[in-house]
C-alpha cells in the first residue's frame, strides 16, 4: 500500500524531495492534487510504500524540508 509523507507545495519543493529519496534508494509516487489551478497552487503528493514510511519521513526531517 502507498502511503502519502509529504504535499510538496511547487515543482521546486517536490524536486528536492524526490532527490533525496532516490539517493536513499527509496521507491516513490507522485500526483498533483490541484488540477486546474494557477501555477502558484499546485500542489503534489509524494508516496512512498507503507514499509518505507518511516526511513522517508526521517529523510525529510532531517533535511528540515
Amino acid at each position: 500500500m502507498w502511503t502519502i509523507v509529504y504535499l510538496a507545495k511547487d515543482n521546486k519543493v517536490l524536486h528536492t524531495i524526490c532527490e533525496l529519496l532516490d539517493k536513499n534508494k527509496i521507491i516513490y509516487r507522485t500526483r498533483c492534487v490541484s488540477d486546474n489551478s494557477p501555477e502558484d497552487d499546485v500542489y503534489y503528493d509524494i508516496l512512498v510504500p507503507a514499509a518505507e514510511v518511516s526511513a522517508a519521513h526521517t529523510l525529510i526531517l532531517d533535511k528540515e524540508l
